[in-house]
């Protein structure tokens, strides 16, 4: 039998304690032996089996001294006894095969990092056990502090079994430290592992109990072909991998071998196809392997890299996302491989949606590397996602580095983009004196550099802040402003997009004829892009609609409300579908239709509730 996983959670504890069970069963003893030093090399089987002859009750000056005679005389030993062998941490399965003893009657435990094909070929059964829930981790760090203790720091116990990602030797080191110091509270511990310089010392207590000697370990076993890959994980700001992103800081060649080597080592997770995960803990050892063994410029071309990559793959899903919004070009130091799910709509938002946070760490990271266009292009490429999932609060983060990142790179038009963008997540989240600072500042600068578009943005935004605070009058002045000056600058597009706004301005005043006419052009203009530009063209419908039920005009409101709909279920903008169910609702209420109101409002509240 097999026990297989990744260093650390526990294989040779379980072993041993099988072993330390079933040890009356076998009358002529057992054989117990580590094949891996802690170097990473494996243990020589002709040592391991001289060893295990001297054990059997062969006097050592008559142990012959080569393998294949070893290997003879131990099976002539062990035939016809009954002996249980625990085979702790196997190299290979050649490495095992030597040690197998003879006899049908003896049982064989193996416990390796990765798995021993040649031997699941040849018939052994496997388990794997892998890191430990939450609920078995607790119970672990209850074991070893206390119950009560634990339960008078119930949030900081689960903030430490959160920090030590399961994983149970991190666990026993962790609480074997509190347990030892009962006055410090767990949560002084916790705080203490926040410090990632310290993270790995702290989880360490001696060789034979630490974090930092379990996965050195891990790293000096791998083959030469992942060792690379291991250093993308550490250069990786993310916690996501792929095998295009390994492929593009190591070469395509072997990318494949060595997520292949890194998934049997336990140091990835596969989470779908082609797409792996790596845990916090294993991400410091590796940021650490980095630092000692990767020069300098090395590093310096891996971070540029994997930056780049993430650049080119957020840009190639933007455009299919949005594919009539202006996209910003960027020269690549290299070609660089997309993602397979980057082909479509629904993949490309999928992509962008799934790595949005490892986006924002690689933008954090190319901010505090330098990379200020990297870092500004990707706020701009995460704006679809930003806008169709309405992630304010991450928009927020998303849009201050890639304002920062303008700043640095004096560029006044992509700071008028984030300012415009910041501000108005800001309006969205009812911080209006930060909307309004943001503002001031953009249209201060417009106007200085006599930016016609930039102070065109700016008073879109202010019309924004205009009608979340109720002052329509001010909006419908700043949006026709605004209107007024990208007519002139000939941008059909930002035309209609403004006409919208100006329209739902004017909505809340009740001037209809006015808002019809604005968005029958806002309309035209949209259909008339050589690229589609669905979400607006539902934004404008929404408007419109509401116009025409204004006017006792349902059966028009109710037409142009199931074109929005289908048109945001295409693209999955949760946020509008839900308001367009709701309008649905008030339209066949108007019908008398009591059954597909309910069912609009209902679908409305699904929509609507935070997804889990």
């Amino acid at each position: 039998m097999m026990i297989n996983g990744p260093g650390g959670v526990g294989k040779s504890a379980l072993a041993l304690r099988w072993l330390d069970a079933v040890l009356n069963q076998f009358p002529d003893g057992a054989l117990y032996a580590v094949l891996t030093e802690t170097t990473g090399r494996p243990v020589a089987a002709e040592d391991v089996l001289g060893a295990f002859l001297r054990a059997l009750g062969v006097p050592a000056d008559i142990v012959p001294t080569t393998l294949s005679e070893r290997v003879g005389l131990f099976r002539s030993v062990t035939a016809g006894r009954s002996i249980a062998v625990l085979l702790d941490d196997a190299f290979s399965a050649g490495q095992v095969r030597v040690l197998l003893p003879s006899s049908g009657s003896s049982v064989v435990v193996v416990t390796s990092r990765s798995p021993l094909v040649g031997l699941l070929a040849e018939g052994a059964s496997v388990v794997t056990i892998g890191r430990l829930d939450s609920a078995a981790a607790i119970e672990l760090v209850e074991h070893h502090v206390g119950a009560a203790r634990l339960a008078a720091e119930r949030a900081a116990g689960e903030q430490l079994v959160d920090r030590c990602e399961g994983l149970p030797i991190a666990l026993a080191v962790a609480s074997a430290l509190i347990a030892s110091r009962p006055r410090r509270s767990v949560a002084d511990f916790v705080a203490a592992l926040d410090n990632e310089r310290r993270r790995l010392d702290m989880l360490s207590l001696d060789e034979d109990l630490s974090v930092r000697a379990t996965f050195d370990l891990s790293y000096r076993i791998l083959p030469s072909s992942a060792v690379g890959a291991y250093h993308v994980v550490g250069i990786n700001p993310g916690v996501l991998l792929s095998g295009e992103l390994v492929a593009a800081v190591c070469g395509s060649a072997r990318a494949s071998e060595a997520i292949d080597a890194l998934l049997d080592a336990g140091v990835l997770d596969e989470i779908g196809p082609g797409r792996y995960r790596c845990h916090q803990l294993v991400r410091t050892h590796a940021r650490a392997v980095v630092g000692q063994e990767v020069s300098s410029e090395d590093r310096n071309s891996m971070e540029q890299t994997v930056s780049e990559w993430h650049l080119f793959v957020a840009q190639a899903a933007s455009a299919i996302v949005m594919p009539a919004r202006p996209a910003l070009t960027h020269e690549f130091g290299r070609s660089y491989d997309l993602p397979v799910e980057v082909v479509d709509h629904d993949g490309a938002l999928a992509w962008l949606e799934r790595h949005r946070l490892d986006l924002a760490a690689v933008m954090r990271s190319a901010v505090t590397q330098g990379r200020y266009e990297i870092a500004y292009k990707l706020a701009y490429a995460i704006q679809p996602l930003l806008i169709l999932h309405k992630h304010n609060s991450e928009a927020v983060e998303v849009n201050r580095l890639g304002l920062t990142a303008a700043v640095h790179m004096r560029d006044w038009h992509a700071e008028t983009e984030m300012r415009k963008r910041l501000a108005r997540v800001y309006v969205r989240l009812d911080e209006f004196t930060s909307a309004q600072q943001h503002i001031d500042e953009l249209l201060a600068g417009a106007r200085q550099r006599s930016d016609r578009r930039g102070l065109a943005s700016g008073l879109k935004t202010l019309g924004g802040l205009h009608s979340r605070l109720g002052e329509h009058e001010q909006a419908v002045l700043a949006f026709d402003e605004a209107a007024q000056i990208i007519r002139a600058l000939d941008l059909h597009r930002d035309l209609a997009l403004a006409l919208i706004d100006l329209g739902r301005a004017l909505l809340a005043l009740r001037d209809v004829p006015a808002l019809i006419g604005h968005l029958d052009e806002a309309m035209a203009i949209l259909r008339s892009l050589e690229q589609p530009d669905p979400y607006n063209t539902a934004r404008a419908s929404h408007v419109l609609a509401q116009a025409h039920l204004l006017r006792g005009e349902t059966e028009a409101a109710r037409q142009l409300l199931e074109e929005a709909l289908a048109m945001l279920v295409s693209v999955d903008a949760d946020h509008e579908r839900a308001t367009t169910h709701d309008l649905l609702a008030q339209v066949h209420d108007r019908l008398g239709d009591a059954e597909q109101a309910r069912s609009h409002r209902d679908r409305a509240a699904q929509l609507m509730r935070p997804s889990s």
